[in-house]
């Protein structure tokens, strides 16, 4: 709340300062800000500033002069190095929304004082990935310098060379198994799987075989112990996506992840202006999203054709695929025979939630292997059946209030197509899209309403995808019934929590 009031305060006086006669001089606020930054002040009071300048770079950034740019991005580099990790983390943060914002606003023109920071920012980036409790925030702001030069490459604007991307990205990965991230957050894992995505475009980098260096530093770092109460702050999206990558799978994935909000007003008064967002813009603003036409991406018979059919002929995994497996089942025979003991002692929803992510994270690869005609490792697939059976009968007992209940039958929603949780109820168009009495060319047309029958193939590719993990012989009846259970009583808690 403070938070709020006092950028609401600083909204304010900048409109109070176009309103005062050109003879009152008044005090710049966003030069007040900065002041306040390079005080001499305590590590949280620094930090508390740092956040107030990022939610103002995130929804104003473009109206900004480039002097006053330069100023921001020349004072962040001052704290790049800083001894505390919650102000470098920060000061990452504030680097991500400035290079998220300039991508956003490609038909601007960067100044070009500030697009000669971008090496210095992206190699002081790649050298944080590797610090403890700063990595998160660094690979987040590497992630979006990633995105951001993709993006820059297909028009006329430069974030970092080509050749300097490939020269930090070999750094870091010809190294990650000596030393890498501290654990495999959510950004960790976007980051190093758009690292390999961009390395493996290269021939030289590609021989280097980097796949290998990153497996080394996962089964290292992704330690589930089942008595650890604090969740971890990644998902199984981000896991798998990062899993794809290193094994280089055609056919993907395609989850998504489905947050609970807490109940309270500000989440409820968000909710409901995210939904009236297009209208808003437009009546207040006269602005409306911009048009980006998806074409239609064309499929393999393989893949049209669905799983299930007929006896498919797998072929052996690789080098790759065997070191993960071997990681999760040695991981889920410590998890299950922890559990063992655990389920008297009265745990917490956390905890049972953290195992479940990686029982069903499992699941999910060895899925996504058959996906792609590879042979399975039956004994993940036995043990993570194991660990759910054991962990879901304690939604029965009376050691969880409805919210804890809820958090835990929730780990089994990447594993069912909801169409009620795909489809958001607000406004998703501005326009209507055109149709076939519109009067546009039969080609033109073709190629604006493709994004329709790319979201309906990418739905189908989803269900196809879930038949495969749900076809699974070596999962035990008992499981699939306890996953069924969970399912259906995680929606009877979600509809209790939110009434």
């Amino acid at each position: 709340m403070l938070l709020a009031l006092q950028l609401f305060n600083l909204s304010e006086s900048m409109h109070s300062t176009r309103l005062e006669s050109k003879r009152t001089k008044t005090e710049n606020p966003i030069f007040a800000l900065l002041d306040a930054i390079q005080m001499k002040s305590a590590n949280s009071v620094r930090s508390y500033h740092l956040q107030v300048l990022l939610f103002f770079i995130d929804q104003h950034w473009e109206i900004i002069h480039d002097s006053l740019k330069q100023h921001i991005v020349d004072l962040l580099l001052h704290f790049v190095a800083f001894v505390d990790a919650s102000v470098q983390s920060w000061v990452f943060l504030n680097f991500a929304a400035i290079v998220h914002a300039e991508a956003s606003n490609a038909h601007v023109k960067s100044s070009p004082l500030i697009t000669d920071k971008w090496d210095t920012i992206w190699t002081h980036t790649v050298r944080r990935v590797n610090a403890p409790g700063v990595c998160r925030a660094a690979c987040h702001a590497g992630y979006t310098i990633l995105l951001a030069s993709h993006k820059s490459s297909k028009s006329n604007q430069a974030f970092i060379s080509n050749h300097r991307m490939l020269l930090e990205t070999e750094a870091l990965l010809k190294d990650m198994d000596v030393q890498g991230p501290s654990y495999p957050f959510d950004s960790v894992c976007n980051f190093l799987a758009q690292s390999l995505t961009i390395a493996a475009q290269d021939v030289r980098l590609y021989r280097m075989r980097l796949e290998d260096k990153v497996i080394s530093w996962f089964v290292d770092n992704w330690k589930i112990v089942g008595n650890r109460s604090k969740m971890a702050p990644s998902t199984m999206v981000d896991t798998l996506c990062l899993l794809e990558t290193i094994c280089g799978l055609s056919k993907r994935s395609i989850l998504t992840s489905h947050v609970l909000f807490p109940q309270t007003a500000i989440v409820e008064h968000m909710m409901e202006e995210s939904k009236v967002k297009i209208i808003q813009d437009f009546v207040l603003r006269r602005t409306l999203p911009v048009f980006v036409p998806i074409r239609r991406q064309a499929h393999s018979e393989t893949e049209q054709a669905g799983v299930g059919k007929d006896k498919v002929q797998f072929g052996s995994p690789r080098g790759k695929e065997r070191k993960l497996s071997a990681f999760f089942l040695r991981s889920l025979e410590g998890l299950s025979s922890e559990w063992e003991h655990l389920q008297d002692q009265n745990p917490t929803a956390e905890m049972a939630r953290r195992s479940l992510d990686f029982a069903l994270t499992a699941i999910m690869f060895e899925s996504l292997l058959a996906f792609n005609g590879t042979a399975v490792n039956r004994e993940v697939l036995q043990n993570a059946g194991k660990v759910i059976s054991i962990i879901t009968p304690l939604l029965l007992k009376q050691t969880w209030i409805l919210s804890e209940k809820v958090l835990v039958a929730q780990a089994f929603e990447q594993l069912i197509f909801d169409v009620e949780c795909s489809e958001h109820d607000g406004f998703q168009e501005a326009l209507a899209p055109p149709g076939e009495y519109s009067g546009i060319k039969e080609q033109l047309l073709h190629g604006l309403i493709g994004d329709r029958a790319t979201r309906v193939t990418n739905q189908d590719s989803q269900v196809a995808f879930l038949r495969q993990v749900w076809q699974n012989e070596d999962v035990s009846p008992t499981s699939s019934q306890t996953i069924s259970f969970s399912l259906n009583n995680g929606k009877r808690y979600k509809r209790q929590l939110l009434l």
